[in-house]
């Protein structure tokens, strides 16, 4: 297990544009994190996009 703490492992490029966006971001990999489906389906739940949040808990449940 990897006990780094918080750090920027990842670069997030939009696929759009192919450039690199902006800003401060956390990368969740729910298939073999049982936090990130928590913090997954916690975001779904609280979501005003009604749409993403039903989305999200059907991606998230593939993996439960």
């Amino acid at each position: 297990m990897n006990n780094k703490g918080l750090y920027k492992k990842y670069t997030i490029i939009n696929n759009e544009t192919g450039q690199e966006v902006e800003g401060e971001y956390f990368v969740l990999k729910p298939e073999n994190d049982p936090a990130a489906r928590a913090a997954l389906i916690h975001y779904a739940t609280r979501t005003e996009n009604k749409e993403l949040g039903k989305d999200i808990v059907m991606w998230v449940s593939k993996f439960m």
